[in-house]
């Protein structure tokens, strides 16, 4: 069954066109000739599935609902992960899944790299929780999430990755700050920059005529810091001709070991 009725001259690609529901029909010839046989099952309300790496499947709503998707690639999957990334290469510049899908299996392969299989989501000081032995925890206020950070930044041997939608490097990362005078992040950062710590900072450009969070001073302050401190600000909305973005990832990476992910920046307020 057609749902937008393309024909085959205009069809691009048979999965991320989106133009094709298979009925029992098409699915009976896919066991036969193929020897595939699909799987159709309904999925209830508070019920979960999960889909495996670069398997096909399509959704049918027979109602209105809320439909929540979370996606993620482990590392025995990357070649698949890769390999759907050359298909979506090979689509016309203005498909309309080619930006979004080309930009997610990226970031996703991005990750990977940048944690190369070993990725530990480490959380300091949890409270409410039991400790059960497993190496992720919730954060569940700001002082201990700022507390750890500083800790593992101090502890850093390597490299410090940080990405963040504001970074303002005069935050002191430890209250009260008269106490822990030299907790302040530019000086953190210093510290481990002189000792040969590579650091490198993402941050995002903002247009600012509509938001005040002067990543340019950012940059600037940080880069004055010292050489081993790499700092890259984006995106250049007017030059881009993009305009309603923005990078919103809050990331800090310690030696390829440790990382913090969540939704606080390293800044006031």
């Amino acid at each position: 069954m057609m749902i937008n009725f393309l024909s085959r001259m205009q069809m691009v690609h048979p999965i991320l066109d989106q133009s094709f529901f298979l009925d029992n029909t098409h699915k009976m010839r896919l066991k036969e000739e193929f020897k595939i046989e699909p799987w159709t099952f309904e999925q209830h309300v508070g019920e979960a599935v999960i889909i495996p790496s670069g398997c096909p499947y399509q959704i049918r709503n027979p109602k209105c609902c809320v439909h929540v998707e979370l996606e993620f690639v482990s590392p025995e999957n990357v070649s698949e992960c890769i390999q759907l990334i050359d298909e979506v290469r090979l689509l016309p510049e203005d498909h309309k899944a080619k930006v979004e899908k080309l930009e997610e299996l990226i970031t996703y392969l991005l990750l990977l790299m940048i944690t190369p299989f070993h990725l530990i989501l480490f959380f300091w000081k949890a409270r409410g929780l039991t400790r059960d032995g497993s190496q992720a925890q919730w954060f569940v206020d700001r002082q201990a999430t700022f507390e750890a950070i500083a800790t593992s930044i101090q502890d850093a041997k390597s490299e410090i990755f940080i990405t963040g939608w504001w970074l303002w490097p005069e935050l002191y990362l430890r209250r009260p700050f008269d106490s822990f005078s030299t907790s302040r992040l530019d000086s953190l950062l210093e510290e481990k920059a002189n000792q040969g710590v590579q650091i490198y900072v993402l941050l995002y450009k903002e247009v600012s005529l509509a938001l005040k969070i002067n990543s340019l001073y950012s940059m600037r302050r940080l880069l004055k810091i010292h050489e081993n401190v790499r700092v890259l600000c984006y995106l250049d909305h007017f030059a881009a001709r993009v305009y309603l973005w923005s990078h919103h990832e809050k990331l800090v990476i310690i030696d390829y070991k440790i990382c913090y992910i969540g939704g606080l920046d390293l800044c006031f307020g």
